[in-house]
């Protein structure tokens, strides 16, 4: 297991693959278990800062037009 952080939307789409191949598969406290936990915290982290903060920005530009 090489895991190594999401910078990408290319390297978060291969998180995902790989997260969804192990989804059913993963047993506990094995190599593969310890794989899906860290890529489901690398993808959580990459979601906050990609696609929570994007909406964000988009709700705080829509609310700065409002107020012209």
């Amino acid at each position: 297991m090489t895991l190594k952080s999401i910078k990408s939307k290319n390297d978060f789409e291969n998180a995902i693959k790989r997260f969804d191949e192990l989804f059913n598969s993963a047993e506990p406290n094995t190599p593969e278990g310890d794989e899906f936990v860290l890529l489901s915290e690398l993808i959580e982290d990459y979601e906050l800062i990609n696609v929570v903060l994007e909406r964000k920005n988009q709700e705080e530009i829509s609310v700065d037009l409002a107020e012209l």
